[in-house]
């Protein structure tokens, strides 16, 4: 994890939303603050941008493709208007890359989009610079949620926020279809909670159900902590206290580390930059 990108607005409602890249590592981006963007996805050493995010930003939605490495961007359109949306982005060889340095190559983006009346997703190919005819539900889906979406071999889970369903989609047959949650997790899978993926590489939820007084500091839990990150891969969670302050929750070890404080700041989530990175050579002339 070189960093990850912490989304947060102030309390006033006119303020624009800022995508904030925070380095854990010695790598730092060349763009550290985006205004009127928020941080989807980011994976395969990309990270996908909604930018124009904020009610008063003034600007048409459209999707950014980031790499904080390079700094190179890339914007596209959204295909469709949606009135709740997410997308999530990776390698377009996803099966046949180790995705050690193919962050400069081809990629396909999974656009979800619901209406009043009607689920559809649209995808994305970097290489034929084109969307694909979409597919189609006529099962609303009501609001789809912005927390990132979760990829296990070549199916993507998204978050239906206030709902009892997951939305599962296969890149490989393209098929749309819906996870059932058991009765159990009706008033359970809302706000604050997330997909995971578990240590045996399967589907889970991460969710604030342990007595964290013996975890997190005093001033951090002046209110209910919410789960707002996870990187997949290390076993880390990511949790916003109070006051703009986001903690991390190692699952292994249950050490807690803080890493972001933004006073002033409300935190919707964070999205961890996993990649490669080799740190260059300065060289400097003699004489």
């Amino acid at each position: 994890m070189l960093g990850f990108i912490c989304n947060r607005a102030g309390f006033d409602y006119f303020d624009d939303d800022v995508a904030r890249f925070v380095p854990t590592t010695s790598f730092c981006s060349p763009q550290a603050h985006h205004r009127q963007w928020r941080a989807l996805d980011a994976r395969h050493g990309r990270v996908l941008i909604r930018r124009g995010y904020g009610i008063f930003s003034g600007v048409e939605d459209a999707l950014v493709v980031w790499n904080p490495i390079t700094g190179e961007e890339q914007e596209l359109i959204t295909p469709r208007y949606s009135s709740s949306w997410n997308a999530a982005v990776l390698c377009a060889q996803s099966g046949a890359c180790d995705h050690l340095d193919c962050h400069s190559g081809s990629f396909l983006i999974v656009f979800l989009g619901s209406n009043r009346n009607e689920a559809f997703i649209y995808v994305y190919s970097s290489k034929d610079d084109v969307w694909s005819e979409p597919i189609s539900t006529q099962q609303p889906l009501y609001h789809v949620d912005s927390m990132p979406s979760v990829l296990i071999g070549n199916t993507f889970y998204f978050m239906l926020h206030t709902s009892n369903k997951i939305l599962k989609y296969d890149l490989e047959t393209n098929e749309m279809s819906f996870i059932q949650l058991p009765p159990a997790y009706l008033n359970w899978f809302c706000a604050g909670d997330l997909l995971i993926t578990t240590e045996v590489g399967g589907l889970g939820f991460a969710s604030v159900t342990i007595d964290l007084e013996t975890l997190l500091p005093n001033h951090a839990l002046l209110s209910s902590p919410d789960v707002v990150g996870f990187a997949d891969g290390i076993g880390v969670i990511f949790l916003k206290g109070a006051n703009g302050v986001a903690f991390t929750i190692d699952l292994k070890s249950y050490k807690v580390k803080k890493v972001c404080e933004c006073e002033g700041h409300r935190i919707y989530s964070i999205v961890p930059y996993m990649s490669f990175y080799t740190p260059g050579i300065a060289t400097y002339p003699i004489g």
